[in-house]
């Protein structure tokens, strides 16, 4: 199990997101860290020891606008990176794949072609990995007839295809501290080598039995910068 802080960038600067309503999102407010600067908060988590930080560029998944610049400096501050700016088709992909960044998340809530998220996945399928964006348990796409598929219709097409790591993130969760759903999660982990979710944890005892039942990772913000997740404890049970 590994726990991956994320950090969202929203105006350039790192916010709180909430229930993925971002017109209420606001500048990181954290025990962690003072700055809303990204660049220190990835700086921050891995002085703090997280080997991989998960990174969501609000501004480029709602309005198509990078910034690789900024991109290139926080990969320097990390041993390793995710990144989520809201890629929309193949070009666009292998543009990201250029940059000296580990791992780059294609959402389903921004992907615009399944044939060009097929053929990406068989050619570049060791650094991609999918997020199956969800609002109130329903995949949010572009496309009609991946609307239509369940979480685990969806991520067994992939697999035919070569993927090997993938996200379930339920956005109307996120800063909540409500809780995965851990039965839903759980028919999952059989699909997929690596699976990651992200939305609504609140303590580490919920981290404990995600590891049970053999998810591979968790995406965790506002449990780590309220205190709800102490960073000592996750050093303690080897998390960190």
């Amino acid at each position: 199990m590994i726990v991956v802080p994320v950090i969202d960038i929203m105006n350039g600067l790192a916010v709180h997101a909430v229930r993925g309503e971002r017109s209420r999102y606001k500048p990181l407010e954290s025990i962690l860290c003072r700055s809303t600067d990204p660049i220190e908060v990835a700086s921050t988590f891995s002085k703090i020891g997280f080997s991989l930080v998960y990174v969501a560029d609000l501004d480029a998944i709602l309005y198509r606008m990078r910034s690789l610049d900024l991109y290139e400096k926080m990969k320097s501050t990390v041993k390793h990176m995710m990144l989520d700016s809201g890629v929309r088709s193949y070009n666009e992909c292998i543009d990201l794949l250029s940059l000296d960044i580990d791992y780059i998340v294609v959402g389903s809530e921004t992907f615009e072609s399944i044939s060009e998220l097929l053929s990406l996945l068989e050619s570049y399928s060791d650094r991609l990995i999918v997020s199956v964006d969800l609002m109130n348990g329903q995949i949010l796409s572009p496309i009609q007839s991946i609307r239509r598929l369940s979480v685990e219709e969806y991520i067994a097409m992939l697999i035919k295809y070569g993927l090997s790591s993938a996200i379930v993130l339920e956005l109307s969760k996120v800063g909540s501290g409500l809780g995965i759903d851990i039965d839903t999660v759980r028919r999952l982990v059989p699909l997929v080598d690596r699976l990651y979710v992200g939305g609504g944890l609140r303590s580490i005892e919920e981290i404990d039995r995600l590891r049970d039942i053999g998810i591979y990772g968790v995406l965790v913000a506002t449990a780590l910068h309220k205190g709800w997740i102490n960073v000592d404890d996750l050093k303690y049970r080897g998390y960190i």
